[in-house]
């Protein structure tokens, strides 16, 4: 395998972010399916909740504690041993499957048990009923995880980056098969669609897996033991990873219950909004922190502390360079994208301006939130469980206290959910920075300061050069960053929407370039 450099992570960006851009793709085709069929009825809203409580299993052994724990653990163990590495990883994916579908058919007779005989009101048993019939769909996902583990230590990035395609496609068909459905009803079938999206996103990642089997452990591939001295040894970091994310989900959880009691349509609202932060989000800070884990880990294990803060330091700095100018891309054209995708069939006026809102307070968050999931990387190569979990509890605390002060004292709706995960971020941030100095004495947190300072001053120029022109061009609204002119942008028409918003990034794009050239971020090339 050939050894880790900037320019071996650099190439495992692009092949995780050219299979991102596809699922990414797929995944706005996935919202503006379910904008213009469910728009942002109430039913959609249980539904959403539901999803989220059901699919809190693939982030604690899908996509998050075991993802973090099972790659350091596996660097270690295949430097000594290949065939004991296939091994341990076998033995846990056969220890994962029986675990989920015991826990999973478990808690689903419980919550139909509860629906029948719990005495609770329609919308808590809509809520309990509708999670009851996505749990299962939590067993394939989490195997999707794992294997997405192990790829990309073998530094397979595409298959594990556009396998969500499957998940986004098998949705869109079901979401429109039901287009005329009473919503109610709707959302129960939408829910076994989950399920089969689910099968279909994991089966993407089944052959190469299946072939990595053979290849390191022949015949005996489907021999497995549950009991392997290995997989034990995932116990405690797993363990703490789970308290980590668990917190961080648990603040999920909470986000979407705090966005019900502010208003009925709030998680629908809320969810909106995410899919498009999550667009830079996944294109960008998901695939350098997914690649960035593996070569981290082999320097530790190496015991090359020059190597490892070169890699992390390149990684804060590309993180820094995409997603300061993705922040003011989401503050100017947030009230016209919002509008451009998702501004028809059952998605209103009001719709769209409070989905904008949410959008703006999780777009303040894009940069903490980014550079977090790259340093609690890094920590987790260094086989630090603790601080992590620790501040994940902190954040955790701290989000529902906001939420409370926000949503019952000042009464500020589903939007204050959105700042209050923004302002949560930023304290992780920096809790997370001064962690990593002590591991690291030798690390100079102030070597960030030179790329914020350099791209904060290219986006900032680019936002108001992108304000000016839309103000004498179009008077435009959406570049009145506040929400002033809001009406006037959402009452356009949709070719309109889309040419302000092409210009809007045309100019935005041209300033930053323009800008980044001339601040020295972008080579010069010499003139012959």
């Amino acid at each position: 395998m050939e050894g880790d450099s900037e320019k071996t992570i650099s190439r495992s960006i692009r092949r995780f972010f050219s299979g991102t851009a596809l699922s990414r793709v797929t995944g706005l085709l996935r919202t503006m399916t379910m904008s213009a069929v469910f728009g942002c009825h109430p039913a959609l809203a249980a539904f959403l909740v539901a999803f989220r409580f059901s699919h809190l299993f693939r982030r604690l052994f899908g996509e998050g504690a075991l993802h973090a724990a099972f790659t350091p653990l596996y660097e270690s163990l295949r430097s000594d041993d290949k065939e004991r590495g296939a091994r341990f990883f076998r033995d846990l994916s056969s220890l994962l499957t029986i675990f989920l579908v015991l826990v999973t058919g478990i808690l689903s007779l419980s919550l139909l048990a509860l629906c029948r005989w719990g005495g609770f009101d329609p919308e808590q048993e809509q809520i309990m009923f509708l999670t009851a019939l996505m749990l299962p769909s939590v067993v394939p996902i989490c195997l999707y995880g794992l294997n997405s583990g192990l790829l990309h230590c073998e530094k397979k990035y595409f298959i594990t980056s556009v396998a969500p395609v499957a998940f986004n496609l098998v949705w869109v068909l079901g979401a429109w098969a039901l287009y005329g459905y009473d919503v109610v009803k709707a959302m129960s079938y939408l829910s076994g669609v989950v399920f089969l999206a689910c099968i279909g996103q994991m089966l993407v990642t089944v052959l190469p897996v299946l072939t990595y089997l053979r290849n390191e452990l022949g015949a005996s591939w489907f021999q497995w033991s549950i009991c392997q001295s290995d997989v034990k040894r995932l116990l405690l970091p797993l363990g703490l990873g789970l308290i980590g994310v668990g917190a961080a989900q648990i603040n999920n959880l909470w986000d979407s219950i705090f966005a019900l009691v502010a208003d009925s349509q709030g998680p629908a609202h809320l969810w909106y909004s995410l899919r498009i932060q999550h667009l830079p989000m996944g294109l960008f800070a998901v695939a350098m922190s997914a690649s960035i884990l593996p070569p981290l880990s082999r320097a530790v294990q190496a015991g090359d502390n020059e190597q490892f803060e070169r890699f992390l330091n390149f990684s804060l700095r590309q993180c820094i360079y995409w997603m300061l100018p993705c922040m003011g891309a989401v503050l100017v054209g947030g009230f016209v994208g919002t509008n451009l995708l998702y501004g028809r069939g059952e998605f209103v006026e009001w719709d769209v301006i409070q989905t904008t809102r949410c959008l703006w307070a999780y777009g303040l968050g894009i940069l903490p939130l980014a550079l977090v999931q790259v340093l609690a990387s890094s920590l987790y190569s260094l086989h630090d469980y603790r601080q992590p979990t620790r501040f994940a509890i902190g954040a955790m605390c701290a989000n529902i206290l906001l939420n409370s002060i926000f949503v019952y004292g000042f009464g500020f709706g589903a939007v204050s959910v959105a700042y209050a995960t923004t302002i949560t971020a930023w304290g992780n941030l920096f809790f997370l920075l001064r962690t990593l100095k002590e591991h690291r004495p030798s690390y100079h947190r102030s070597t960030l300061w030179y790329p914020v300072r350099r791209m904060g001053s290219c986006t900032v120029f680019a936002v108001f050069v992108t304000g000016f022109v839309g103000k004498v061009f179009f008077d435009d609204p959406s570049l009145k960053l506040l929400g002033f002119g809001a009406i006037g942008v959402v009452s356009r028409g949709f070719m309109a929407q889309a040419t302000v918003f092409l210009v809007e990034g045309v100019v935005y794009g041209v300033a930053i370039i323009t800008s980044a050239y001339f601040i020295g971020i972008l080579p010069k090339k010499r003139l012959k």
